[in-house]
């Protein structure tokens, strides 16, 4: 919505954002090591995990638009 107030899209950003990535780092790793997806991968919180902190960093997870040159 361009019309939200900025504030509460960078409030929104900060919550979902976190939730969003932790949720497909979980899915890729059950791919990854075969598990079934299911609400098991969700038990934990890989927060401190490094292969989750490397998982995040590589990603340019931003919304902003950008101008066309």
């Amino acid at each position: 919505d361009p019309e939200k107030d900025k504030e509460v899209v960078e409030r929104i950003r900060a919550g979902l954002t976190k939730t969003f990535l932790k949720t497909a780092y979980r899915i890729d790793q059950a791919k990854k090591e075969k598990h079934p997806i299911d609400e098991n991968i969700c038990s934990t919180d890989p927060s401190d995990e490094p292969a989750y902190i490397n998982y995040s960093k590589q990603l340019d997870f931003t919304c902003e638009m950008k101008s066309a040159l």
